[in-house]
């Protein structure tokens, strides 16, 4: 009986690739924008959104801008966890 399998990537590999894309100036640079554009988003929305909340969520145009800043919060915290300060 034969067994045919496909060729996928090992993770060795693919943490490789990552890092030799990684040396690359201009991916490090971007990649390194991106993580302090989002940390810095991540920390100054709830200065916009607290208010917001504090003063309630009065008309449907409240609740959807208060959602777009939640998510736009969450998005920042992924994109700048790994960010050193």
């Amino acid at each position: 009986m034969t067994r045919h399998t496909t060729e996928t990537p090992t993770s060795t590999q693919e943490t490789g690739r990552r890092q030799q894309l990684c040396r690359h100036p201009v991916v490090r640079w971007v990649w390194t924008t991106i993580q302090r554009v989002g940390f810095w988003v991540a920390v100054g929305l709830p200065v916009v959104y607290l208010p917001l909340l504090a003063t309630g969520l009065k008309t449907p145009a409240d609740g959807a801008v208060f959602g777009a800043l939640l998510v736009a919060n969450v998005v920042g915290l992924i994109l700048g966890h790994e960010h050193n300060v």
